[in-house]
C-alpha cells in the first residue's frame, strides 16, 4: 500500500543527529537527493522499487529530502509514495531556476519564475511550505550582477513559504557569488576527490553559520570501489559521456590510492567516503542517493559519529592524492 493512503507515520528507527546553519536551523545529517530516484541518469528504476526504497528511508530516520522540478518525476513520486503529512513533517529543500519548456531547458532566475517554480513544487509535493529554496546553478555573473535573484528568494521566505534561501553551486565561482549575495544554505560536490571548494570557502562558511548541503560524496558512485575499467555505463547514465575511458581510468587510479582508508572497522568504500564528508564541520547534511535498500542500509548503518575516521589515516590524504595526481 502506499504511504500516500496511510494516516499515521510509524515512529523513526534512528533520529539522525541534526546540525545547525543559518540562524537557528538545523537539518539532519543525511539528505535523501532524488536526482537518480526521479529521473534515469543512473538507469531506470521502477516504481515498485522506488516506493519500497523511499519508505523504507522514511522508516529508518530520513527526513530531509533534495528535489529539483527538472528531476523527473522526483516531486509526485515522493507525495504518492509518502503522502503529504509524512512530507510535511520532513525538511524539503527544492531547486529553482531552471525549468523544461517543451522539452528544453530554460533558466530564468526573476521573481515571477522563482514564485512559480516554487508554487509548483509545492502542489506538486502535497506541502503548504519547505525548508529550503535554492537557485538552481545560477550562472555565477548573473548571480553577482543581478544580485536580486536571491533578493526575490527572501521574498519568498519573507511569506513564510520558506525558511532559508541559497543557491545550488556546482563550482568554486558560483560558490563565492552565493556568499557575497547572502545565501544561507549552499549545495555543494564534496568527496573524498573533490574537497577544494570546501576548504576555499571554509573560513566564511564558519564565520557566516552557512550551511553546507554536501552533494555527490560517492562521485557518482565511483568512491564505492564497485566499477572496473571494463564496465560500460547504459546510454542514458549521465556516467557515460561524464568520464571517457581515459578519464575513467584516471578516476579508478585514484579510488584505488583511497584504499588504505578502509579497515576492518569500516568494511565498504562508500562508508569511508561517507563518513569523510561528514566529518567535514562545516557540512550540514550529507545528500545521499542510493538506488536500492541494501545500498541504503549500507550508508546509514555505517555513517558512524565523530571523528568519523582515523585522523592519522587521514593526515596522510593530501600526500596520497598528490601521489597519484588526482
Amino acid at each position: 500500500m502506499s504511504g500516500a493512503n496511510e494516516s499515521s507515520t510509524p515512529e523513526t528507527e534512528t533520529s539522525l543527529r541534526e546540525r545547525p546553519y543559518a540562524d537557528g536551523l538545523t537539518l539532519p545529517e543525511l539528505t535523501f537527493g532524488c536526482f537518480g530516484f526521479g529521473t534515469a541518469a543512473y538507469g531506470k528504476l521502477e516504481d515498485g522499487d522506488r516506493e519500497a526504497l523511499i519508505q523504507h528511508a522514511f522508516e529508518r530516520g530520513i527526513r530531509s529530502f533534495d528535489v529539483a522540478p527538472v528531476w523527473g518525476d522526483a516531486e509526485e513520486a515522493l507525495h504518492r509514495f509518502l503522502g503529504s503529512e509524512k512530507l510535511k513533517e520532513s525538511k524539503i529543500i527544492a531547486r529553482a531556476g531552471r525549468r523544461l519548456v517543451d522539452g528544453d531547458l530554460a533558466l530564468s532566475f526573476d521573481e515571477a519564475s522563482l514564485r512559480e517554480d516554487l508554487e509548483g513544487s509545492l502542489k506538486r509535493l502535497g506541502v503548504d511550505r519547505i525548508e529550503a529554496l535554492l537557485l538552481h546553478a545560477p550562472p555565477p555573473q548573473e548571480l553577482v550582477k543581478r544580485g536580486h535573484a536571491l533578493h526575490a528568494a527572501r521574498k519568498l521566505r519573507d511569506e513564510g513559504l520558506v525558511s532559508a534561501v541559497g543557491v545550488s553551486a556546482p563550482t568554486l565561482a558560483h560558490a563565492h557569488a552565493a556568499i557575497d549575495m547572502g545565501a544561507e544554505l549552499i549545495a555543494l560536490p564534496v568527496n573524498l576527490l573533490n574537497s577544494d571548494e570546501l576548504s576555499a570557502i571554509r573560513d566564511e562558511v564558519r564565520e557566516k553559520s552557512i550551511g553546507i548541503l554536501a552533494t555527490s560524496p560517492l562521485l557518482h558512485g565511483l568512491l564505492a570501489d564497485q566499477t572496473s575499467l571494463a564496465h560500460r555505463f547504459p546510454d542514458r547514465d549521465h556516467r557515460s559521456f561524464r568520464w571517457n575511458a581515459e578519464a575513467l581510468r584516471a578516476r579508478l587510479k585514484h579510488v584505488a590510492a583511497l584504499r588504505y582508508l578502509n579497515d576492518d572497522q569500516i568494511r565498504y568504500m562508500s562508508v569511508v567516503a561517507l563518513r569523510f564528508v561528514l566529518a567535514q564541520a562545516e557540512v550540514t547534511s550529507v545528500c545521499i542517493g542510493p538506488r536500492t535498500i541494501a545500498q541504503f542500509d549500507q550508508l546509514f548503518d555505517g555513517r558512524g559519529e565523530p571523528p568519523y575516521l582515523s585522523p592519522v589515516k587521514l593526515a596522510r590524504l593530501p600526500q596520497i592524492l598528490a601521489t597519484v595526481g588526482a
